[in-house]
């Protein structure tokens, strides 16, 4: 499968119709929050969340599965953030040494024995493109 025909998948699987974009860079949401995170832990394992405001302060409850009754913790809920980051957060580029080595992605797709010419194809000049911008 292509990215393209992925897009697609992905706009045909909702109602209404998603719309899918490419994007070139995103917000740094990580590095402005972090000075104002709670050092919460075991957050990872429950299914459930539930977030909600309680006195001005974002709270957590969680569940270990959706038809449990109970949310935990049973008093007031994780406070999240110790307080409210200024400004909006900086945009950054997707760091490219994080993404698959283009040499694995050709890998990858040869062995993939289903895909179609036309697929093959367009993934041959995705990497391409690829290791002439990276």
């Amino acid at each position: 499968m292509t990215l393209p025909a992925l897009e697609e998948h992905i706009q045909k699987a909702h109602t209404p119709i998603a719309e899918t974009i490419l994007v070139n860079y995103v917000y740094d949401i990580k590095n402005w929050l972090e000075p104002y995170l709670n050092g919460i832990k075991n957050h990872v394992y429950p299914h459930s969340y539930k977030f909600f405001k309680k006195e001005g302060k974002v709270q957590m409850k969680y569940k270990a599965w959706a038809n449990d009754k109970t949310w935990l913790p049973e008093a007031s809920g994780l406070q999240i953030l110790n307080g409210v980051p200024d400004g909006t957060p900086s945009l950054v580029k997707p760091e490219f040494r994080k993404q698959l080595d283009t040499k694995q992605l050709e890998e990858s797709v040869s062995k993939c024995k289903r895909m179609s010419l036309e697929d093959r194809q367009w993934w041959r000049s995705f990497i391409d493109n690829e290791k002439r911008y990276r």
